[in-house]
């Protein structure tokens, strides 16, 4: 079975697998958001509010995907298969998310929260540019703009957006998964530390950044 298999390059294979399915993925939401934004019906102030949600959300989406084509190689990636399992672990355990049908949320306040959350990572992309990727990597160290107060923005940033659907949708099973996914962003955030401690201007960086997600907290 070896032998018949042994011209496949599985570290190639896992890093494209890793880098298509979510660009493809990303295309699919971006696309279903601006469908929901043409053809909503509804015109109170919440639903407008959603309406400017989606839409900074789709704007996400396409820049995320755009920046993904487009990227820098890398200088050095990891090939662990446990860092690209808490990769894809904090990428994707939000889309274990539910929606529920309650009174008891608070729309405005989860809507506001995503609202920043989606205005951080818009921000947060413009400063990497070319620089995105999922799996642990150095395609340049950035220290710059919004980097000057955490050294991991962009996970800042999902907290922010996640944490503001637990307030739309208030359940304990969401609430469960919020926390496995705050969880996989540590994990996955600390192996690029470890990977990115190898640069001697991240070494410098972090030293003058002492904050990794959080202000003041961690």
């Amino acid at each position: 079975m070896k032998k018949i298999f042994s011209f496949v390059d599985y570290d190639c294979f896992r890093v494209i697998f890793s880098n298509a399915l979510p660009a493809l993925i990303w295309i699919f939401l971006a696309t279903r958001i601006l469908l929901s934004i043409i053809f909503e019906t509804k015109t109170s102030a919440l639903t407008w509010l959603v309406i400017v949600n989606r839409g900074l959300f789709f704007t996400y989406m396409s820049m995320l995907t755009l920046m993904f084509v487009i990227r820098k190689p890398h200088k050095t990636i990891s090939k662990s298969t446990l860092d690209w399992f808490y990769s894809m672990g904090g990428t994707f355990a939000p889309f274990a998310f539910r929606f529920i049908q309650t009174n008891q949320g608070l729309p405005v306040t989860g809507i506001s929260l995503q609202l920043i959350g989606c205005i951080m990572s818009i921000v947060v992309i413009l400063n990497l540019n070319r620089s995105m990727g999922i799996l642990p990597a150095n395609r340049g160290i950035k220290t710059g703009g919004i980097y000057r107060l955490v050294r991991h923005p962009l996970y800042t940033s999902y907290i922010l957006v996640n944490l503001g659907f637990i307030f739309v949708n208030p359940d304990l099973y969401n609430a469960c998964i919020f926390i496995i996914a705050i969880l996989f962003q540590i994990l996955r955030l600390n192996k690029e530390e470890k990977l990115l401690s190898k640069d001697p201007d991240y070494e410098e960086y972090s030293k003058r950044v002492r904050w990794k997600l959080l202000p003041f907290i961690y």
